[in-house]
């Protein structure tokens, strides 16, 4: 008997030994399949709410552009994200957080959003399988007043 081989006798005996192999592979590969198939659509989501808040906090600083004082300029911005977050379809009005302010050495004003995904679905569901941010969002922009 030569090692490494069945023996002759032993694979007459066994006709038709390959008809389940295809449901044996696809069971052994598809949690893994499933796994990866998961963490790129988790991963996708926090992205896309990333991608979110970058875009909410840039629109409210472009938007406070127009102000003439610290007080009109955070009304603007405020007014911005509460009329336009329900465009982002990730992004729970309840958990994000919004904060301004107005630096007068460079004569800047900034806009910051924050957001909590610690209770988000997606969040909850994919922590464990790929690596993602901490579940606190923060994103700002700043914009130069005036016109020079």
């Amino acid at each position: 008997m030569v090692w490494g081989r069945a023996p002759k006798s032993f694979a007459r005996h066994l006709p038709g030994t390959e008809s389940g192999s295809s449901a044996v592979e696809f069971a052994l590969v598809a949690p893994f399949l499933l796994v990866i198939v998961f963490g790129i659509f988790g991963a996708g989501s926090v992205l896309a709410t990333v991608n979110g808040l970058e875009q909410l906090s840039a629109g409210a600083a472009r938007s406070a552009v127009g102000g003439l004082s610290t007080t009109e300029r955070d009304s603007l911005a405020r007014t911005y994200i509460t009329t336009n977050v329900g465009a982002y379809a990730y992004i729970t009005p309840a958990m994000l957080q919004v904060s301004t302010s107005s630096n007068a050495a460079t004569v800047s004003f900034t806009v910051t959003t924050s957001y909590d995904m610690s209770t988000s679905p997606i969040y909850l569901a994919v922590k464990n399988l790929v690596s993602i941010p901490h579940p606190v969002l923060v994103r700002s922009s700043t914009i130069q007043q005036g016109g020079y």
